[in-house]
Order: C-alpha cells, then sequence, then structure tokens
C-alpha cells in the first residue's frame, strides 16, 4: 500500500482517509472476493482433477461481469 492521508478535525481526530484511485479499486475488488466466498462457503470443494486439470474451476459466475460499485467512475478511454 501506498502512503494514506487522512483528514483530521479540531481535536485532531481522524475523521477520513484519502487512497489512491489504485488502491481503492483493489480495496473494492477484495470486498467483492470476500462476498463470492462467503456466498460459497457451503458448497461442496472441488478437487484438482474436477478443473479440468488447470487448477481453475470455472462456471457461469466466473463467465460474468461483475457490477460496478455506484461510486466508481467509468474510466475515460484515450
Amino acid at each position: 500500500m501506498g502512503a494514506e492521508y487522512y483528514v483530521v478535525d479540531e481535536q485532531g481526530n481522524r475523521i477520513a482517509v484519502i487512497l489512491s484511485l489504485q488502491e481503492y479499486e483493489q480495496l473494492l475488488e477484495d470486498i467483492h472476493d470476500l462476498a463470492v466466498a462467503a456466498e460459497r462457503r457451503d458448497e461442496p470443494a472441488m478437487g484438482f482433477s474436477d478443473t479440468g486439470g488447470n487448477g481453475r474451476a470455472c462456471d457461469s459466475h466466473c463467465r460474468t461481469e461483475r457490477k460496478r460499485h455506484p461510486l466508481q467512475q467509468e474510466k475515460p478511454s484515450a
């Protein structure tokens, strides 16, 4: 992680943090990954041979586009 910058109130209490856009997007991705893991907690385990031998299981979930967080802006095209 890079440097975090804090916004403080008159008493010096931290009330907000400023992150780079890259760090913010990484946090959103991490939260999404945790939510998917929580949803799949009760699913049966999959063995290596069930993945087609490449170690990666792919189902309809990995083909669906992840929803964009409402606060995330579209990246301008160059």
